[in-house]
C-alpha cells in the first residue's frame, strides 16, 4: 500500500494561530477555561454593564431635567395697608343742628370694614348716637350727615351745647339712631373732636 502524504495546512502548522491566518505565524493565547481570569473578566463584564447603564440613565435623565427659571421677586412697591381714618372737623368748631362730616381713610374701601360717625352729647352725659351711613369713595375719602342735638325750631335751648365726634372703622355692624354707653370693639379709632352747636 503506498502512503499517502499529507499536506500539513499553515494551521496546522502553527497551532493556536488564527484560523485562515496561521501562515502570518500570528497566535492567540488559548485562556483557561477556568479559574481566576474567568472570575475576574465576570468583575469586568459587571462593572463595565454598571458604567454603561449609568452612563445611558444619565444621558436619558438629562433630557427630562427642565431648565429651571428664575423665580420673580416681588417688587418692593407692593405693601400692606395699614387701616386709618381721621375726621376733618377741628376741636372749637362750631357746627347747626344737622351738618355734614368728613374725612379720609385707609384700608376701609373695597373691605369688610365699615365706617361709622359717633356723635356724643356731652352737656348730656351721652349716650354715644351712631350717625347715619358713611358714604366712601374709592380714594377713601368720606362723609355723613351728621345729627347735633335737636331741631332747634322745636329746642332753641340746645343752642351752645357741647358735643363730642369721632369716626370709627370696624366690623361690627350698627345701625343709624342706635346708642351706645360706651364705644363699641373698632379696628381704627380717629381722634376725638369737640364741637359747640352754633
Amino acid at each position: 500500500m503506498a502512503e499517502r502524504q499529507t499536506q500539513l495546512t499553515a494551521d496546522q502548522l502553527y497551532p493556536g494561530s488564527i484560523p485562515g491566518l496561521g501562515f502570518l505565524g500570528i497566535k492567540v493565547k488559548k485562556r483557561r477555561t477556568k479559574g481566576r481570569g474567568e472570575k475576574n473578566m465576570k468583575r469586568k463584564n459587571i462593572v463595565g454593564l454598571i458604567a454603561i447603564v449609568a452612563i445611558v440613565a444619565a444621558v436619558i435623565f438629562a433630557g427630562c431635567v427642565e431648565k429651571e427659571t428664575p423665580v420673580p421677586t416681588p417688587s418692593p412697591t407692593a405693601t400692606t395697608v395699614v387701616p386709618s381714618i381721621t375726621i376733618t372737623s377741628k376741636s372749637g368748631d362750631e357746627v347747626s343742628w344737622r351738618e355734614f362730616v368728613e374725612g379720609t381713610s385707609e384700608g376701609v374701601y373695597g373691605s369688610d370694614l365699615k365706617i361709622y360717625v359717633l356723635v356724643y352729647p356731652t352737656d348730656a352725659g351721652g349716650p354715644w348716637w351712631v350717625q347715619p351711613d358713611v358714604d366712601v369713595l374709592r380714594d377713601g375719602s368720606w362723609e355723613t350727615n351728621c345729627y347735633f342735638g335737636r331741631d332747634p325750631k322745636l329746642h332753641p335751648e340746645d343752642k351752645g351745647a357741647h358735643f363730642r365726634i369721632c369716626a370709627i372703622m370696624t366690623t361690627e355692624k350698627l345701625r343709624e339712631g342706635q346708642q351706645l354707653q360706651k364705644l363699641p370693639d373698632y379696628v381704627v379709632k380717629s381722634e376725638t373732636v369737640k364741637v359747640t352747636r352754633d
